[in-house]
């Protein structure tokens, strides 16, 4: 999967398994967290402790996008990509 923002061409991985099962799970909670501030605001203060772990996958997440995530392509191999597409 290619990045770009009109700037330099990244090629990015797909995250591992955990730090993407995590991240669909943080979605979930703040999606919980939402609901229940909405409909059941008495329960607001439960919900976030039990959501709290789920939230931790966003920064599971930057972690590895910082460590693994982009790899910079090689400057003949941009070209003939950008020349292609």
């Amino acid at each position: 999967m290619a990045f770009s923002l009109r700037g330099p061409r990244v090629q990015v991985a797909l995250p591992a398994p955990l730090p993407g099962v995590w991240l669909i799970i943080n979605g979930f909670a703040y999606l919980a967290m939402s609901f229940t501030g909405l409909l059941l605001p008495q329960y607001e203060d439960m919900v976030s402790n039990i959501a709290f772990p789920a939230q931790l996958g966003e920064l599971a997440f930057m972690v590895w996008l910082v460590t693994k995530g982009a790899k910079p392509q090689p400057l003949a191999a941009a070209a003939s990509s950008s020349a292609a597409g």
